[in-house]
């Protein structure tokens, strides 16, 4: 399945789902290929040459411990999507080097062992081939890979054999393993659904349905983790309360009222710059969180230019109807340093431009300064 055409988000996600479930599974295949390789080097005393009966099954099993100790260092690894996709890459090259080498061993074996020891070969190549498809079949391509290199050249040794017994094996164990591919790609397919369907969910959680901004939960989400995450880096928020919407929504109706909003939040999404988050989150209430790259003048020059963008003309019903906004802002940590305290102030501010002590917008008096106004008082 292609998941190079997916958004970029969910093929991260799909990238980091893939990887940890890898680094929980990995580690058991290799003690299990470990296990394997004593048991083939057990199993072919005194049948196969010494280089196949001992130096192939040692050489498995130390690079099965080292590999098993690698991957179990990796299991609290932190990674974004593109670090878990150069994992994802190496499983898929190492997973070819691991059962190619392994296929080798079988088919070496096969060639050159007694007729009544061949059946063995097969076996043992099976059972890794198939350990390793299994353990890797959230990345569908290292698992097929596994049992196409780690079976195809022993299965073609078998039917060119023309004992039937060795042909009737071989042919159960490709239709097996066709079988085990097909549930593989299946369970990957599945994987993918579910997680589309938790973004499509997770968006729905965190989305207005009329425009498509970011509703109050999910602004309320982005503020605590930035408050969270900056320290004493700067940033401001800003408040938004429309004014004139009542008459057109009572004037013209609810749907050109929706119309309104809608067009409305396409200018302030337009107006705001990448990095910004924009919510609604009320009836005609609105709030920003910017960028904390962005300059007090830049954030100032910014609300100016969202000011005008909202107060420029809508049209309803072949009517021009006006619709402006006060707007409150404050910033973090000059005005507040927690979310409940920052809000307070983005709301005192945006209350003294209601209360038309300002024209358009105000920006929150400092901590410092309203302990000083109540010392003054």
């Amino acid at each position: 399945m292609d998941t190079s055409t997916m958004p970029g988000r969910l093929r991260d996600e799909l990238s980091i789902i893939q990887f940890d479930r890898l680094r929980q599974r990995i580690p058991i295949l290799y003690v299990v290929l470990a296990m394997i390789s004593v048991g083939a080097g057990l199993a072919s005393k005194g049948d196969f040459p010494i280089a196949l009966q001992i130096a192939m099954p040692a050489l498995m099993l130390v690079a099965s411990i080292w590999r098993y100790f690698a991957w179990i260092g990796r299991r609290k690894l932190v990674v974004d999507g593109e670090e878990a996709r150069r994992y994802l890459q190496r499983v898929n090259m190492l997973s070819v080097v691991l059962m190619g080498a392994s296929s080798i061993w079988a088919a070496s074996s096969f060639l050159i062992t007694a007729e009544a020891s061949r059946a063995l070969v097969i076996i043992f190549i099976f059972l890794a081939a198939s350990a390793c498809a299994s353990s890797l079949a959230s990345l569908p391509s290292a698992a097929i890979l596994s049992l196409i290199v780690g079976l195809a050249p022993t299965s073609l040794a078998m039917f060119i054999s023309g004992d039937v017994r060795l042909i009737a094996l071989a042919t159960n164990v490709i239709a097996v393993s066709i079988f085990q591919s097909r549930l593989i790609v299946g369970q990957f397919r599945e994987m993918v659904r579910n997680l589309e369907l938790q973004t499509d969910l997770e968006v729905l959680a965190n989305t207005d349905p009329l425009t498509g901004l970011h509703n109050r939960r999910a602004f309320s989400k982005m503020l605590a983790d930035r408050v969270a995450c900056c320290g004493t880096k700067e940033f401001a928020i800003a408040m938004l309360d429309l004014d004139g919407f009542k008459p057109v929504n009572d004037r013209f109706g609810h749907a050109a009222g929706d119309e309104v909003l809608t067009v409305l939040a396409n200018r302030l999404r337009a107006a705001c710059r990448s990095g910004d988050h924009v919510a609604r989150i009320g009836g005609d209430e609105f709030a920003i969180v910017f960028a904390h790259d962005r300059s007090s003048v830049a954030i100032e020059e910014g609300i100016s230019a969202i000011g005008s963008a909202l107060a420029e003309p809508y049209l309803i019903d072949g009517h021009h109807v006006f619709v402006s906004a006060s707007i409150g802002t404050a910033c973090f940590p000059a005005a507040a340093n927690t979310v409940n305290g920052l809000l307070s102030a983005a709301d005192e501010a945006l209350y003294i431009v209601k209360a038309g002590r300002n024209t358009t917008q105000s920006e929150a008096p400092t901590a410092a300064e309203r302990q000083s106004d109540r010392k003054a008082a």
